[in-house]
């Protein structure tokens, strides 16, 4: 992604990773969920108040509440890492997404998560991990729609 992790993994797999060596995680990928703004319960609960966001600015928001959200997320950004190439994975990408909203409500902003994905277990499913998910550490990025 534009963060760099894409070029970091990719330089890892050319110069460190030997032939066939399993990359942990092994891919991720970046969703976006059409949002109202969150109650006012939310909002009082965060540890430092957030006053008014600069136009445009976005905000990283921990416990983003799901019931917050108009419509399931839709991934807009996959990298695998496991078909990691140096020219390949820090390729631009480029996605049409839509939507169709579940419920009425003012559309305020976009929500934005990321999922990790790790190799398969010898017998089971692929681990994953999301930032939506309840508990998770990292926040989740609000970009507010100009009103």
């Amino acid at each position: 992604g534009c963060e760099g992790a894409a070029r970091c993994v990719a330089d890892a797999h050319a110069r460190l990773l030997a032939p066939g060596a399993v990359a942990v995680p092994a891919s991720a990928r970046s969703l976006c969920a059409p949002c109202s703004w969150p109650s006012g319960e939310y909002w009082a609960s965060l540890p430092n108040p957030v006053l008014s966001p600069p136009p445009g600015a976005a905000l990283k928001l921990p416990r983003f509440p799901r019931e917050a959200t108009l419509a399931p997320a839709q991934p807009f950004e996959q990298l695998d890492f496991g078909s990691a190439t140096a020219g390949r994975l820090a390729e631009p990408q480029h996605s049409r997404i839509s939507f169709g909203l579940a419920r009425a409500a003012s559309l305020r902003g976009l929500a934005l998560h990321i999922e990790v994905a790790f190799p398969p277990l010898a017998e089971g499913a692929a681990p994953r991990v999301s930032s939506a998910d309840e508990g998770s550490h990292w926040p989740t990025v609000l970009l507010p729609l100009p009103q």
